[in-house]
């Protein structure tokens, strides 16, 4: 499925100074492409730089030859038969399988075996069992009359033998639901067993992708599968339905009639790539990750994470939308210089009129950071939502007063699965989505991206407004992400006086809520200038490529929630869901957490009076605004779009000055469902809840850590409003120099300031 637009990606996501780069590009017809990297120095819609950038010298090709790519995708599970020369007469092929979703046309492959010209396969034909026997003269096949039930379990079993043809059964393993069986008479040649593939069939290939498995496979399955069996002989009617009321259902096999199988309730890291095999054949290999940690058929409803009985989860959920990494041919390769500062750059990809910059972060060196500050990028985040479809259906109308509209590159990924999905959205079976690779092309995470819900920048996009403020006034910074926050830790941010969030670090794992948390108690400085972060707990699967987990859980604002008793990452081990309900509400951390999300329109800030003390008139020297911040790119205001409030019996310390709060958000704007206890008339909306608000905070820690904190995913959309000259922005920037001992935005050195120890 080629891209119908020129579009690219990297390697990676962050590099150091002298790193290679890998380009990874696609357009629609064969042409000569040039690409530059650039310095990424504005926002999309900054007067007179709109989605400004620099040239910067590089030992870089200049150009290359585009053509379209197309992807890799649909999960799928590939293993060799140990000897692989023994010939069988008589096989049955089996295995426990669960739809999430109505008889879909067309063949899905389940289990698999033989080579790419001789091979007998068990599948679903327009939703029926159906085993299927391939030669080079053809093939021949027996199917069930009826397609299997959607959210039942079933096991389900091809039989081939010679002189006895071709038999298919499916097996409920609920009472309600009629088995099937169905015979067909047919020459049935003896078979070489080579290699099988589960969740799909022949032609399959596969090949190592840094950390992951990808790979393609023909017919791939779309459902959950456990304990996928190959037999010798043909396993009769009353073995097959001991083995369907059975926990261990291969136990019931006996006589040594098991030729292979895989145990597929392995949890744990292992489960990502390699499955257990039992008896004569390898262990399986899995591709373009499938979602493991599932409830398989036996479980019972007393259980809630796989590690607790591995044998209740004894299925994987397989996806033909699964991607881990897109497997494009490599564009070019070039090596960042070794003096190139810290920042935001990207590869600029030109085709004629048409261009693509794929964005990157050059970090400092981790042994040498450069500055006193350091802005986060959350890339989690921007996984999160990459390539998300929610425009899809979506009435503007409800959600925000006005029609919504998605752009060319929006509408470009729906439907071709080479983009792989976000996890907002679901496959196509209806199961959620909780993998989501950097390893392919990531259309909404472009600097000059317009998000069709608000018309403003959003993830990456929305950290342009803080690079480009943060430039314009001239205060160095170093800049990471994510993925170094989670693997650097503490240690490495303690070189900063400063450290700054990006507009919406949603997506946390533990280990990045523990180095923050110790940075702030070991004395760091934190600017949280966003909305709804530290929100929901991550899981990192994959650091080559790049791949993160989540499990939505069944209490928040939901695309989709969790299937029952999956809510356990198989990436780390832990409770998924949101790090509230795991007593790390981000008010412990920042002072503030999310109470309410909208779109009909932003609004500004009105100081309280706690704001007007000497002890923090610091933060408004020079600010004379009432109210702060009427203004913004992101729907008009400084607060808008995602809001988060104080709220003491969440962790909001007990010292902390609520300095600003918005007010007179509209009725689009709604509290999160996890704080609302009954959903009643007239209730809950801006004009008549009073915790649909933005809070700005300030405290300080006893080890002399400060925390500044905006609470809304549209402030950073606010710093740049008539050239930067404006409250919102002198407020951010008193603070932050005040955080990192630099002077003061009129020239006069901090040291009129006491210290934080002298203020005690």
């Amino acid at each position: 499925m080629i891209p119908s637009i020129l579009t690219s990606y990297t390697d990676r996501l962050s590099y150091e100074p002298g790193d290679p780069v890998r380009l990874f590009a696609s357009n629609p017809s064969s042409a000569d492409a040039s690409v530059e990297l650039v310095r990424i120095d504005a926002a999309l819609d900054s007067p007179g730089k709109e989605g400004q950038t620099t040239p910067v010298d590089w030992d870089g090709p200049r150009g290359f030859r585009i053509d379209g790519q197309d992807g890799t995708f649909g999960s799928f599970m590939t293993a060799d038969f140990i000897g692989r020369s023994t010939s069988y007469d008589a096989l049955t092929l089996g295995a426990l399988v669960r739809l999430s979703s109505a008889a879909r046309p067309g063949f899905q492959a389940i289990v698999s075996v033989g080579d790419d010209e001789d091979h007998l396969t068990l599948g679903l034909l327009d939703g029926a069992v159906t085993v299927m026997r391939a030669t080079a003269a053809g093939e021949t096949r027996a199917s069930a009359s009826t397609p299997l039930h959607p959210h039942h379990w079933y096991l389900v079993a091809g039989t081939a033998g010679t002189g006895a043809g071709l038999g298919v059964h499916a097996i409920g393993l609920d009472a309600l639901i009629p088995d099937e069986s169905a015979e067909q008479d047919a020459d049935v040649e003896p078979l070489t067993l080579r290699s099988a593939v589960v969740a799909g069939t022949f032609p399959a290939t596969t090949e190592r992708a840094g950390e992951v498995v990808r790979g393609t496979a023909a017919s791939t399955f779309t459902g959950k599968i456990g304990w996928p069996f190959v037999a010798h002989g043909v396993v009769g009617d009353e073995t097959l339905r001991r083995m369907a009321s059975s926990e261990r259902p291969l136990d019931q096999l006996g006589g040594g009639r098991l030729v292979g199988a895989w145990n597929v309730a392995q949890p744990g890291r292992g489960a990502l790539e390699n499955v257990t095999a039992i008896g004569g054949v390898g262990a399986g290999l899995l591709a373009n990750l499938p979602t493991p940690g599932v409830t398989g058929h036996a479980w019972n409803g007393e259980i809630h994470h796989f590690w607790e009985a591995p044998t209740q989860y004894a299925a994987i959920h397989f996806h033909d939308t699964d991607v881990v990494d897109a497997g494009w041919a490599q564009s070019i390769e070039g090596t960042l210089p070794r003096d190139l500062p810290s920042g935001v750059y990207g590869l600029k990809v030109s085709v004629g009129d048409e261009t693509d910059t794929v964005p990157f972060c050059v970090c400092p060196p981790r042994t040498s950071p450069a500055n006193k500050v350091v802005v986060v990028l959350p890339t989690f985040t921007y996984l999160a939502y990459a390539n998300e479809a929610l425009f899809e259906g979506m009435d503007g109308e409800v959600t925000g007063g006005a029609p919504v509209h998605p752009n060319e590159s929006d509408l470009a990924h729906v439907g071709n699965r080479t983009f792989g999905l976000s996890q907002y959205d679901k496959h196509s079976d209806g199961d959620g989505v909780v993998f989501s690779s950097a390893s392919r092309p990531i259309v909404n995470m472009r600097h000059d991206y317009s998000m069709w819900l608000s018309e403003s920048g959003r993830g990456f996009s929305a950290e342009m407004y803080l690079i480009e403020w943060l430039t314009s006034i001239d205060v160095p910074f170093d800049v990471i992400t994510d993925h170094e926050l989670h693997a650097w830790g503490s240690g490495f941010l303690s070189s900063y006086e400063v450290v700054m969030t990006g507009a919406h670090p949603e997506y946390y794992s533990g280990a990045m809520l523990d180095s923050l948390e110790q940075y702030r108690d070991e004395g760091g400085r934190i600017m949280y200038l966003g909305g709804n972060g530290f929100y929901w707990v991550t899981g990192v699967v994959s650091d080559q490529p790049l791949v993160v987990e989540i499990r939505r859980g069944h209490g928040a604002i939901n695309a989709w929630t969790s299937e029952p008793g999956e809510t356990g990452l198989v990436s780390t081990r832990e409770h998924g869901g949101l790090w509230r309900h795991r007593g790390r509400a981000p008010q412990k951390l920042v002072g503030i957490g999310m109470t309410a999300q909208g779109w009909g329109g932003s609004q500004p800030y009105h100081r309280s009076e706690a704001s007007r003390s000497p002890e923090v008139a610091w933060i408004f020297e020079g600010v004379d605004e009432e109210p702060l911040g009427a203004y913004g790119r992101v729907m008009g205001g400084a607060a808008g779009d995602e809001l988060d409030r104080a709220d003491a019996t969440l962790g909001t310390p007990p010292d902390a000055v609520l300095l600003a709060s918005s007010r007179d958000h509209s009725n689009y704007y709604q509290r999160v469902p996890e704080e609302v206890a009954f959903i009643l008339d007239g209730q809950h909306g801006g004009q008549v809840d009073p915790e649909v608000r933005s809070d700005i905070v300030y405290f300080r820690t006893p080890s002399g850590g400060e925390v500044f904190a905006a609470g809304s995913i549209a402030y950073s959309g606010a710093l740049l409003e008539n050239g930067g000259h404006n409250g919102i922005a002198r407020m951010t920037e008193n603070v932050l120099r005040r955080f990192a001992g630099l002077p003061r935005p009129d020239g006069d050195t901090d040291d009129q300031h006491p210290s934080i120890e002298g203020e005690q």
